[in-house]
């Protein structure tokens, strides 16, 4: 009993504050209103955050989203463009880890239900609303 008051006092704090890339975006979305101050913020949000950071997914999310920020610097490529292809990378990226999520067997451990919080957030915030002043 112990060993599991211990684990949890020490994971709790981390499952509370984790945030997922959902709402990583959401956040810089907020703070930036050009797409490649916006990548530049949530690239930054997902190399600092230990789980996102050896996340397979989430970097080549954030790979992604870099490319099209690249393009839309280099005017090869519209602000519109670009947060509807991320948008729809996001998508695919989410999709790819419910399937996963569905195939492997319900591993209903702390551990678990931490790695699906950090990885989902909070679900009413996985369908994101994407706008982007391009003035």
């Amino acid at each position: 009993m112990k060993k599991i008051l211990i684990v949890a006092t020490f994971y709790l704090p981390v499952a509370v504050s984790a945030a997922s890339i959902a709402e990583y975006q959401n956040k810089c979305e907020q703070q930036f209103n050009k797409f490649p101050e916006m990548v530049s913020c949530l690239t930054s949000n997902i190399k600092s955050d230990s789980f996102y950071a050896t996340d397979p997914d989430a970097k080549l999310y954030a790979a992604q989203a870099n490319s099209l920020a690249g393009k839309v610097k280099r005017k090869s490529m519209y602000e519109e463009d670009a947060v509807l292809e991320l948008q729809q990378d996001y998508t695919d990226m989410n999709n790819r880890y419910q399937a996963k999520q569905s195939a492997e067997p319900k591993d209903n451990s702390f551990i678990s239900i931490i790695k699906d919080r950090l990885h989902n957030g909070n679900a009413p915030r996985q369908n994101q609303t994407t706008i982007i002043n391009t003035q």
